[in-house]
Order: structure tokens, then sequence, then C-alpha cells
């Protein structure tokens, strides 16, 4: 059930976030750039949700006397088997993660839309986020648009 609270909730912020996108405030919507940080850790908390009630539901049949855990073992699947699916669920996450790392360290090093050059965001200034000569948050940098506040 708690997977299902924390995906209606993800649903609903998603929701918000494409009113206020459409809206085209989405660097003034505080409350919702607040929050957006933390709804990352939700599919995380999804997946474990989901995946407890699974493993929790999975054994007591077998172990309240109906059904030995021995007896619950399926006798037509070999060894080879086993190690053929480990085999592949091994590679196809490792080309997953391979994917997942070339496209991180491929957008990481394009920078930011409007940058000079590769990393030239990161460094530039007084430090990440400092804002523009005052340092204050969301002043613009001389010459710039307004920093948003997800950078920060």
């Amino acid at each position: 059930r708690l997977m299902a609270y924390i995906a209606t909730i993800i649903l609903v912020f998603a929701l918000w976030g494409g009113w206020v996108l459409y809206r085209k405030k989405l660097e003034h919507a505080k409350w919702f750039l607040r929050l957006a940080p933390w709804a990352v850790i939700a599919p995380f908390l999804m997946n474990t949700a989901g995946w407890m009630l699974t493993e929790n539901g999975r054994q007591p049949w077998i172990v309240q006397g109906l059904m030995k855990t021995v007896n619950a073992s399926s006798p037509s699947v070999s060894t080879t088997d086993i190690w053929i699916s480990l085999a592949a669920f091994v590679i196809v996450y490792s080309l997953l993660g391979a994917a997942d790392l070339y496209l991180m360290l491929r957008y990481a090093r394009k920078g930011l839309p409007g940058e000079d050059g590769p990393g030239a965001g990161a460094t530039a200034g007084a430090g990440a986020g400092a804002g523009g000569p005052t340092g204050a948050p969301g002043q613009a940098e001389p010459g710039g648009a307004p920093i948003p506040a997800l950078t920060y």
C-alpha cells in the first residue's frame, strides 16, 4: 500500500510541476523548488516498499505448515537455467550502467545551455550558487538572466 500511496503523491507532485511549468512560473515556485529535490528518493522508497511487500508475503505460506521450504523449489529449473538467467541479468544491468555513466559524463561535460564551454558554469564567479555580484541568491549575473533556485 505504501508503494501506491507514494506513487499517488508523486503523480500529484508531477501534475503540480506541469501546471507550474505551463504557467511559466517555475523559477518563482518557491515551495515546488524546495520539495523537488526530495522527490528524487520517492522511486527508491516505492521500490523498497514493493520489494518488502513481495518478500514478506512470499515465504509465510511455505512456513506456516502448508508446505515445507524444501518442497517450494521447482524441480524443472536446472542449475544451468539459473546461471543463464543470472548471466543475462548481469549483462543487461552492466550495459544499462555503462550507458547511464556515458550519458551522465557526456551531459556533465557539455554543460548548461548558454555556458561558454565545458564546465564553465561550475567554477565561474565566486562559486556555485553564489548569486550575482552581491552574492544574493536569484540575482542576475552582469548581463545575464536570473539564476534559478535549483542551482542552490
